[in-house]
């Protein structure tokens, strides 16, 4: 069987060389549906073909080995890893559903990125590095407690994570021995020397960055009104670009 006068495995290339360029993070291929992709979080399609149950079946079999084909004709699934020479490396998920076969790849990072490339607070690389602790969860024995929200970026392209740091400060601890975790937000407002950060000053620091957009820091605070009055006081800093007061702007 071809597609558009060429082969399976032919096809499937040119969609992860496409996968690669558009830095996309999965493909879908499924009966009944045009191909299509995940990118920064959105799912688009890349064609206006709609595959038919011989076509998405060719596609899984292309990409397996013979074990690998008799496995998913036995069990009706089959996971494995793919690297096309030039184009990088992937992780497929081969099954069947009510439709026929299906297939999901998954583009596998090789290059690990630094804290830096990450856009990581500094804060993280005096965690990363110390000799004890956990750095995961709410308790007395934790290291640090990092938390995140992806944010649409204002120019329209990606997300921005914005990162809520709490670190096991001394008054961190005797808070959550007496069980005041109501009084952690507060105290973390406070402590911004020592590295800590809310959801709501990430999200301030991403907008004077110009990063993200007046709507999204408010769409994502913990407290709309108390970022929105920031934005508003802070001397020489930047202001939303409308008419108007912007404590008149509403938050949904």
């Amino acid at each position: 069987m071809t597609v558009s006068g060429k082969q399976p495995f032919e096809v499937i290339l040119e969609m992860l060389r496409m996968m690669v360029d558009r830095k996309a993070s999965d493909l879908f291929i499924s009966v009944g549906f045009p191909p299509a992709m995940k990118v920064d979080g959105q799912v688009t399609p890349i064609s206006e073909h709609v595959f038919n149950e011989l076509e998405t079946k060719a596609f899984a079999r292309a990409l397996m080995s013979d074990k690998q084909l008799a496995s998913f004709e036995a069990t009706k699934e089959c996971n494995f890893a793919i690297a096309p020479a030039g184009i990088g490396r992937f992780r497929a998920s081969a099954y069947f559903d009510q439709n026929g076969a299906g297939l999901v790849l998954r583009t596998i990072n090789t290059k690990i990125p630094t804290l830096d490339e990450l856009g990581l607070p500094p804060i993280l690389k005096d965690v990363a590095m110390s000799a004890r602790g956990l750095v995961m969860d709410l308790s007395l024995n934790v290291r640090a407690f990092l938390s995140q929200r992806l944010v649409p970026c204002e120019s329209g392209k990606g997300r921005v994570a914005a990162f809520e740091i709490m670190l096991d400060s001394p008054l961190i601890k005797d808070m959550i021995f007496k069980g005041e975790v109501h009084q952690i937000k507060d105290l973390m407002t406070r402590s911004v020397e020592l590295g800590m950060q809310t959801f709501d000053k990430a999200l301030f620091d991403l907008y004077q960055a110009r990063i993200i957009s007046y709507e999204s820091a408010l769409r994502f605070a913990d407290s709309a009104n108390d970022l929105r009055l920031h934005i508003k006081l802070e001397p020489g800093g930047r202001k939303p670009e409308r008419s108007g007061d912007a404590s008149d702007l509403q938050v949904m």
